[in-house]
């Protein structure tokens, strides 16, 4: 509000750039003051929340720039999936920005899609184009061939960062990259990094004979040989290479190679990042290669030029160690200060082991909020429903309501809706509220045969709950009653194509996406109806929608404890399209998550027992920010501790008693120590570790761990005798009063505090 106030107060159309260093809450007010300067401001760099992103769209005046980047301080949504109006409204901006020059996106999962039309209608001419992210928020190469076809139109672009997740990828996904990025003539800068993991020697070769003025390049790939160094060393204004897949290079292939350098050579960076272990070249092989290029290099330019050489050569190890230290290693929930809202309208299982009991332990395992709107309450335990008692329609609607009205919801999850009244709520809700992204699990046969839901009401799912359903996930019976109900022909299935061919004819009733459950029909290794137990290999699921036809095969397991997989699978899939997982990545997580769950399940009642929903979760000993307290009250600590806040020298202080001489020695030692600890401590700054260093010694979190006593203690000891002096005050003058004032000062009370968060910090990061 404060930083829209004052960009309001400027005169409009007189800021010429604009940029936010840290998380300040941009959002629709600033956007709005923002916009004032549409004609004069030229560059604009963005650090946003997902507030924010979603206020970009009212920078439609804006349309001066030359600059524009936006990054994302968490993972975004899917704009185009998930706000769709928002996506049309920042595309209409971007288009009106003929000018632009320079763009990047880092962390913005719609930044292909967004770019598409700027790239195809070429009124603007790009040199500069960047789109990454981190683990878990980069776009997905194969499912954007359309954007990779559409940079064919910047012919001016001089610079390309493309980082997508390269998993899964087929020879056209990498192909139609590659007509694209060989047909960018001007390029002097290329990084690949993660994009070009599946790359070979062929597409590296063919990279470096096509793009002539390259002067850095960061690539990828796997199995890569001296095979390429020919090609890369005719690139005669290369100044940075950086090799970032597995290579195998040899030492007298990359002495080659910097034979081979041309004439025109001013400087040379090569980086080797992921050599295979296998291949290794040895010290005496790098400092020859490190020698012979500052020979090539430095004898070529003797009048002024400072040439930089550096030779790197990494193993596997270091890199991976590179990789944990560096920001992009830490994928998990980006996004996760944000809690994610899970709207569950279902019923519930009295034994905990299905319905909305399932639901919310599965929500709670992914960290995100779940609300319920209870449509059922039902008798039942492992071994079947022995009752069930439906809630009035009416009141599942004020339910709904409710939440919406109040939290809000990002995704809503269905399951058992008990009547054909309240499916038709359900969806009249999801119309109503705009909820767009719905997971509906079509509940109908309990895993013992009772009967969840009537007939009337299959045939009002069909005709108007399946229109507005995102995700439907039925099992194989589930499937064929919907299919039947909507007076459609069942399929048979025998095999991985009928069910392809089932999920194909239930999405044809009006879901977007179809995950059809194979777990009713366990199939052998090469895809076919298992005959006999032994038989029973794999368990196919199929995810059909608009884009693609996906199978996910997960090995058979034979367990009894499969009561609420159904209800767990769906819930799980909602909480990462909640997170902003595309839905294959989302199925293919929450799949895995399911599997786990049935392979560490406890066998619980005589039927169909539960999953275990926290396989990845553990309970703590103590809260956050509990760790000080947790230690401090552990039977095993609390002697020594006592012994040693409340020692006959610290008391005899308290109360004035301490005999001068006692007390003067304890300064002498204090003193002496204190020395001791400043010398170690300039001693540990001016020695560089070694890891012969680490192996004698301890690091710097044990250093602190062991001093922490002493901080802590003589806080608390003095807070006691500072206390003492009020509640007992001494008969004579207390002669240490000052002592005692000294640690329960500000300065050191804040030290204390610091201490405490510190120690807290190190546990949380441990356990991480």
């Amino acid at each position: 509000h404060h930083l829209a106030l004052f960009i309001n107060g400027l005169q409009h159309n007189n800021l010429l750039t604009f940029e936010n260093n840290s998380t300040c809450n941009i959002g629709q007010e600033t956007c709005m003051a923002l916009n004032n300067h549409g004609r004069s401001l030229f560059e604009l760099k963005l650090g946003l929340e997902e507030q924010g992103m979603l206020a970009l769209g009212l920078l439609k005046d804006m349309t001066a720039l030359k600059t524009l980047h936006i990054t994302g301080f968490k993972q975004s949504a899917d704009l185009k999936a998930t706000q769709n109006d928002v996506f049309r409204d920042i595309v209409e901006w971007l288009r009106g920005c003929t000018t632009l020059a320079d763009v990047s996106f880092d962390n913005i999962l719609s930044a292909p899609d967004l770019m598409i039309p700027i790239l195809e209608e070429g009124s603007a001419r790009l040199r500069h184009l960047s789109v990454t992210g981190k683990e878990g928020s980069l776009y997905v190469l194969k499912d954007h061939h359309h954007f990779h076809r559409a940079l064919k139109h910047q012919l001016n672009l001089e610079s390309l960062v493309l980082r997508a997740d390269p998993d899964p990828v087929s020879r056209d996904d990498i192909e139609i990259l590659m007509a694209t990025i060989t047909s960018l003539k001007q390029l002097k800068r290329l990084d690949l990094f993660r994009t070009s993991d599946y790359f070979s020697n062929d597409q590296i070769i063919q990279l470096a004979q096509s793009l002539p003025m390259l002067e850095t390049l960061y690539i990828g790939g796997y199995g890569i040989s001296d095979a390429v160094l020919h090609s890369v060393a005719h690139l005669a204004h290369l100044r940075s290479v950086t090799f970032a897949g597995i290579t195998a290079f040899t030492t007298d292939g990359l002495l080659d190679f910097v034979n081979e350098l041309p004439d025109r050579q001013s400087g040379l960076v090569i980086a080797v990042e992921m050599a295979d272990p296998d291949s290794m070249i040895p010290e005496e092989g790098q400092k020859l290669i490190a020698d012979s290029l500052a020979t090539k290099v430095l004898d070529r330019y003797t009048y002024g030029h400072t040439s930089k050489v550096l030779w790197r050569h990494h193993d596997v190890r270091a890199v991976q160690f590179e990789a944990l230290q560096s920001p992009n290693a830490c994928s998990r929930s980006s996004n996760s200060s944000i809690m994610k809202r899970i709207l569950v309208i279902a019923g519930s299982d009295s034994s905990g082991g299905a319905g909305l009991e399932a639901d919310q332990k599965a929500i709670a395992a992914h960290s995100c909020y779940a609300m319920t709107a209870t449509t059922a309450l039902t008798a039942q335990n492992t071994q079947g429903v022995s009752g069930i008692h439906e809630t009035p329609p009416d009141f599942v609607r004020k339910q709904i309501d409710a939440c919406v009205a109040d939290v809000g919801v990002d995704v809503v999850k269905t399951g058992m809706l008990a009547s054909a009244e309240t499916v038709n709520v359900v969806a009249e809700s999801l119309q109503k509220y705009e909820l767009d992204i719905s997971v509906v699990d079509p509940v109908m046969v309990a895993t013992s045969g009772a009967q969840l839901l009537p007939e009337k009401a299959v045939r009002v799912l069909c005709d108007k709950l399946l229109p507005v359903t995102f995700l439907l996930t039925p099992n194989i019976p589930e499937a064929n009653l919907v299919l039947k109900e909507a007076g459609e022909a069942p399929v048979e299935v025998n095999d991985k194509e009928g069910l392809k061919r089932l999920a194909a004819a239930v999405r044809r009733l009006g879901p977007k996406y179809v995950l059809l459950k194979g777990g009713h029909l366990p199939l052998t290794a090469d895809g076919k109806l298992a005959k006999s137990a032994g038989d029973k290999k794999v368990v196919a699921n199929v995810l059909t929608g608009p884009d693609f036809d996906e199978v996910i095969e997960l090995p058979y397991q034979e367990s009894r404890n499969t009561h609420g997989t159904g209800c767990t699978l769906a819930s799980a899939i909602a909480c990462r399209l909640a997170e902003g997982y595309r839905i294959d990545r989302a199925v293919r997580m929450a799949c895995r998550y399911v599997e786990a769950g049935i392979k560490t399940s406890v066998d619980l009642g005589r039927g169909s027992g539960p999953l275990n929903h926290f396989h990845s979760t553990q309970s703590l000993p103590f809260p956050p920010h509990g760790f000080i307290q947790y230690l401090l009250e552990r039977e095993d600590v609390q002697p020594a501790w006592h012994d040693y806040t409340h020692h006959e020298f610290v008391q005899r202080m308290g109360d004035g008693t301490l005999p001068p001489e006692t007390f003067k020695y304890y300064m002498i030692q204090d003193y002496l120590y204190l020395v001791q600890f400043a010398r170690a401590n300039a001693l540990a700054g001016y020695k560089a570790k070694t890891l012969d260093d680490i192996a004698g010694s301890e690091d710097w979190l044990a250093l602190q761990v062991a001093l922490l006593p002493c901080l802590l203690g003589y806080g608390m000891i003095a807070q006691r005798l500072h206390e003492m002096q009020v509640t007992n005050p001494p008969k004579q003058p207390n002669r240490y009063l000052s002592w005692i004032n000294n640690y329960i000062a500000e300065d050191y009370t804040e030290a204390v505090k610091k201490g405490r968060g510190k120690a807290c910090v190190y546990y949380q990061l441990d356990d991480y």
